[in-house]
């Protein structure tokens, strides 16, 4: 994937340049891959926090169901 990334953002000077255009390429990746991990940390936190904000709205609705009857 990340090289689909780089090649979209080529320009004509780095074809012109091909060890600069492999060091940009090994730098994305890096930058890529040292961000997945932190990336997937966050994510999971969300979809936590989402499912404790749902498992709260279900326990008041049907706290409020059974209070009414």
């Amino acid at each position: 994937m990340q090289w689909q990334i780089s090649h979209r953002c080529e320009t004509y000077e780095l074809q012109r340049f091909p060890l600069l255009r492999r060091r940009i390429e090994e730098v994305m990746a890096n930058f890529l891959r040292e961000g997945l991990s932190p990336a997937e940390t966050m994510i999971g936190h969300l979809i936590e926090m989402e499912v404790h904000c749902l498992s709260l709205t279900v326990q008041s609705l049907v706290l409020t169901c059974f209070s009414a009857s």
